[in-house]
């Protein structure tokens, strides 16, 4: 594979005469045309096909153990693509843009290389229009494409072309093409902001193009496409400045789960708020080598910020990913996704936090929490991040692998989780283990709606058989939600190499009854290794400590409560939360 933005150049001779199409199977570089869509006076757009270990002629099979990569060769004379060949330097990769890779040179014509996929259809070309989306996939698809145009900023270019006619859509993901036309712009160039505010506004205008929205806000009955039409609306009114502005509004909207955690106590001020952790790992008695990873990022700042007395604000993320035995170098897979989560959100949560009480401080509140993004969307940024990662692995691999991927993040007396897969978390308040996380396995799923199959003796279902898990697909579906933290609640993140292994009630009993966190993992672990260790085993707890100030006071009647996941009216005027 050639660098990019190198040529490649073709010594056979012109695979067609002047101005004729090309055939179905004629070679172009490493890439074989499969077929024509579409001619201009200035050239001819193809589809065409690299197979992923090699070109196949037309009509082969796919070879290796990857899908073929399919793309668009836009011909034009030689010279005809230079000014692309920036972008293409910029070697830009993004689950969610499709973006131009290379030149072909084959005589007198230029090929420029776009990445496609082979079912794809297009908002805005009439006849080839993609059908309308249900509300609530428009907004997961604007989380995507903000991140997308993020991404594309961070790395020095604005799009400036977010329309309908930009966006693809290949079976059930939605992509946005175009970046062979994006602008080269520095983040530090004066113009950058108003480039960065045209492609937000955009995007959120191009969002209303994809579902079909009846009148206005305030008009729509479905939450989700209220919340597009709001977001419509204020697009419109160009009133975003950065797409990671339309991108958290899309992810707060989304429909949350209705998480099965007992409700925290009525909100009261709170004294010394503390975060004690520790990470129990073990290989087991079978396995010879440990696929799990775990980590434990904690940051906690004591000062008399707030009401003149020493009080704590920590912030952490807690996390276990265990590797895909199944699949290729799912050691590999579960170490690439720890620390990348880590180094996101790091980066773009946890530092920017400790910042917020100053921030906060300045502009005259002593409510740090209630300026801070909203968690959830922030996690799950991270790991559709860190899924992309993942995915790379089984592209340079040829192989598939993947890793399950469990994260809490926690500030102050505010959480998160993310999940994938079927390592667990749990919560422990008031005496009760809540399970906060659902198995994405095919047994849970059968057992969740009482298939019948369950009952037939001849028929055995593989527990440990995932659905979902990082790096399976592109478009990855991340369950989270947020929920409130108290003192007294402890948390544990575990693979299922150890609650497979251990009995609920002793799971509990040493959640609930162990003095620190490492007694509480090096209790669960050896449990685990005493019932068999037939896989790795690793644990993640979370003891947090701190006191009321003042006593909780149950809400007046009639007072509202959210529960942890559910939807609520934020600043943004309509739009969920």
């Amino acid at each position: 594979m050639s660098a990019p933005g190198d040529d490649q150049q073709q010594t056979q001779p012109e695979p067609a005469a002047a101005g004729q199409p090309l055939a179905a199977g004629t070679p172009i570089g490493e890439y074989v045309v499969v077929r024509l869509l579409s001619t201009a006076p200035d050239g001819a757009t193809y589809l065409a096909r690299r197979a992923a270990s090699g070109a196949a002629g037309a009509g082969q099979a796919p070879a290796g153990n990857l899908p073929d990569v399919f793309v668009h060769l836009v011909a034009g004379r030689t010279g005809a693509h230079d000014e692309v060949r920036p972008i293409i330097a910029r070697d830009l990769h993004h689950a969610r843009l499709l973006v131009p890779r290379a030149i072909v040179a084959v005589g007198d014509t230029d090929y420029l290389v776009v990445e496609a996929c082979e079912d794809e259809t297009t908002a805005g070309a009439p006849g080839d229009a993609m059908r309308p989306l249900d509300a609530t996939a428009v907004l997961s698809a604007g989380v995507g494409l903000a991140d997308a145009l993020a991404y594309l900023h961070r790395s020095g270019a604005a799009h400036l072309h977010v329309m309908p006619d930009a966006i693809r859509r290949c079976g059930e993901r939605i992509f946005l093409a175009g970046v062979q036309t994006a602008q080269l712009v520095h983040p530090a160039d004066p113009d950058a902001p108003r480039f960065y505010a045209r492609d937000a506004n955009f995007l959120a205008r191009t969002l209303g193009a994809l579902t079909e929205l009846p009148g206005d806000a305030a008009s729509v009955p479905d939450p989700s496409a209220a919340a597009v039409a709001a977001i419509v609306e204020r697009g419109a009114a160009n009133e975003f400045t950065t797409p990671a502005e339309v991108g958290a509004i899309c992810g707060a909207a989304l429909p949350q789960l209705d998480l099965a955690i007992p409700e925290e106590q009525p909100a009261a001020a709170v004294k010394g708020l503390s975060f004690t952790v520790a990470t129990t790992m073990s290989v087991g008695r079978v396995r010879s080598e440990n696929q799990d990873a775990a980590a434990a990022v904690l940051f906690e700042v004591r000062d008399d910020l707030h009401a003149g007395a020493v009080s704590s604000s920590p912030a952490g993320l807690f996390l276990v990913a265990d590797g895909m035995g199944g699949e290729a170098r799912g050691d590999l897979a579960s170490r690439i996704a720890a620390r990348v989560m880590v180094t996101e959100v790091t980066r773009e949560l946890l530092l920017p936090v400790i910042h917020t009480p100053v921030r906060s401080a300045q502009v005259g509140t002593n409510n740090a929490e209630a300026v801070l993004p909203n968690l959830a969307v922030a996690l799950r940024q991270a790991v559709l991040k860190t899924n992309s990662e993942v995915r790379k692995l089984a592209a340079v691999l040829g192989k598939t692998s993947g890793t399950t991927l469990t994260a809490i993040v926690a500030v102050g007396t505010r959480a998160a989780f993310a999940h994938v897969g079927d390592s667990r978390a749990y919560l422990l308040r008031a005496g009760k283990v809540s399970q906060i996380t659902e198995d994405h396995t095919l047994l849970a799923r059968l057992q969740s709606i009482g298939h019948p199959i369950l009952d037939d003796p001849n028929i055995i279902v593989p527990r440990s058989f995932l659905y979902r898990s990082l790096g399976s697909d592109d478009n990855l579906d991340v369950d989270a939600g947020e929920f409130g933290l108290e003192p007294g609640d402890r948390l544990l993140i575990c693979s299922d190499g150890l609650w497979d292994e251990v009995d609920p009630a002793l799971l509990e009993s040493a959640l609930a009854t162990a003095t620190t966190p490492q007694q509480c993992g090096e209790i669960l672990v050896q449990a685990a290794n005493e019932a068999g260790g037939q896989d790795n085993s690793t644990v993640v707890a979370i003891f947090v400590g701190g006191e009321r100030t003042a006593p909780a006071t149950p809400p007046a009647d009639g007072a509202s409560k959210t529960r942890p996941g559910s939807a609520s009216p934020d600043s943004t005027g309509g739009v969920p939360a």
